[in-house]
């Protein structure tokens, strides 16, 4: 069987982080609670069930088989994200005491951002179940290099612990009106991180075998499949509708990897210089994206013109803005040794 060699510059893999990095700021600036309505703002939220899969299976893509060069490269990845998420959380509780003369522990409200979602950076729940993974991941790796049928029997364990958890999930909104997984902080679900991590190590395994079925009619009937499914399944069953309670359901499974494996497959494109550009950018674009989202909201409001509140160019905007924002704090090395992740 052979081992694609993983590469920074595999411009379908590039392709892919820059889709994902997109797709997250839709989940982030097309969202609206608790409406069920068929609108095309919620159409494009449910386009964005991709986006955290996505970057989950990327970053699998490329680092198995990575250990034969560096065997602490995961450990390594470790510390970045907490020298990164303690240096933010500094920055924050000094704000925070000038501002509002309030001090918050930068150790602690490290800790609630990277496992358990709260606090200002909240959304760094993504670096908190990548530390987890990282954890672990040398184990797994073992297994992709030295003992492939167990890798593969550990990777079928895993969609099937990920088959249990939708199955729970539907169960207990049926019974109590309640989700299974609103129980579990987000960077604890590892049935689904972990499970699109592998998967992305198994696509890279099987890629020669199985890329003839990712066709884009295929692509495209999943992807319409998986967004009528989330709205019927929002407005008779499940009591919130975010998009992260949909990892975990088969059709999303085999849509992301229909999808990873098509887009994978392209090898040269006209624009390889700037999909790479944009790939580079992703990390940063994703920890200041929120923050962006804020200060548009702030300036709408101040500014008062209606147009600013159309989604579309919300969306637009804020991805811009925050592409050029990260492009902008690269230049500096020292930055950009701090923000590479």
């Amino acid at each position: 069987m052979r081992i694609e060699k993983a590469s920074n510059r595999l411009v379908g893999i590039d392709l892919i982080k820059v889709i994902a990095c997109f797709l997250v700021i839709v989940l982030h600036t097309c969202f609206t609670l608790n409406d069920s309505r068929v609108t095309i703002s919620s159409i494009m939220y449910y386009t964005g069930v991709m986006a955290i899969p996505l970057f989950f299976m990327a970053n699998g893509y490329l680092l198995f088989g990575k250990s034969r060069k560096d065997k602490w490269y995961s450990y390594k990845k470790i510390g970045r994200i907490l020298l990164l998420a303690f240096i933010y959380c500094v920055i924050i509780s000094i704000y925070n005491g000038v501002m509002y003369h309030q001090f918050l522990n930068p150790f602690s409200e490290m800790l609630s951002n990277l496992f358990f979602a709260e606090g200002y950076l909240w959304f760094f729940w993504f670096f908190g179940a990548l530390i987890l993974i990282y954890l672990i991941f040398p184990a797994i790796d073992y297994l992709y290099l030295h003992k492939l049928k167990y890798f593969f029997i550990f990777s079928g364990f895993l969609i099937l612990a990920q088959c249990l958890v939708d199955f729970l999930n539907i169960y207990f909104s049926v019974e109590y009106n309640d989700l299974f997984q609103l129980h579990i902080s987000q960077p604890f679900r590892l049935e689904s991180h972990l499970s699109y991590f592998v998967l992305g190590g198994v696509i890279k395994l099987l890629k020669p075998r199985i890329q003839k079925y990712a066709k884009l009619r295929n692509v495209l009937l999943l992807y319409v499949l998986a967004i009528v499914y989330q709205f019927f399944m929002i407005k008779n069953f499940y009591p919130i509708n975010y998009c992260e309670f949909f990892y975990d359901n088969i059709i999303i499974i085999g849509l992301c990897s229909l999808f990873f494996i098509y887009i994978s497959n392209i090898q040269k494109t006209k624009w390889d210089k700037e999909i790479s550009l944009l790939a580079s950018l992703v990390m940063v674009t994703y920890i200041f994206h929120h923050f962006v989202i804020i200060a548009y909201g702030r300036f709408a409001k101040i500014v008062g013109l209606d147009f600013l509140y159309i989604f579309i160019i919300k969306l637009i905007f804020v991805y811009i803005a925050t592409s050029l924002l990260s492009w902008v704090l690269l230049k500096n090395p020292y930055l950009k040794e701090i923000l590479k992740i």
